[in-house]
């Protein structure tokens, strides 16, 4: 899961490259909102898409494989 991820961040500042406007970028976090590797690691990908201008939002999924399937659908 977590290359998925990193493959569509990567997919997302390929894109940004090529565009004059910022990109939004939406991390699907699998891990709950206190755990704080996720958190942690959430605030780390925050840091790096404002470097690059990147518009980034966060969802965490709480450890539910549904919810990450609706926040998904959501975000397309």
């Amino acid at each position: 899961m977590l290359k998925v991820l990193i493959a569509c961040v990567w997919l997302a500042i390929s894109a940004h490259g090529a565009m004059a406007q910022a990109a939004s970028v939406v991390f699907l976090n699998p891990g709950t909102s206190t755990e704080t590797f996720w958190v942690s690691y959430a605030q780390f990908m925050q840091a790096a898409a404002k470097d690059l201008g990147l518009d980034l939002r966060v969802r965490y999924s709480e450890r539910e494989a549904f919810k990450t399937l609706a926040q998904a659908r959501e975000a397309l």
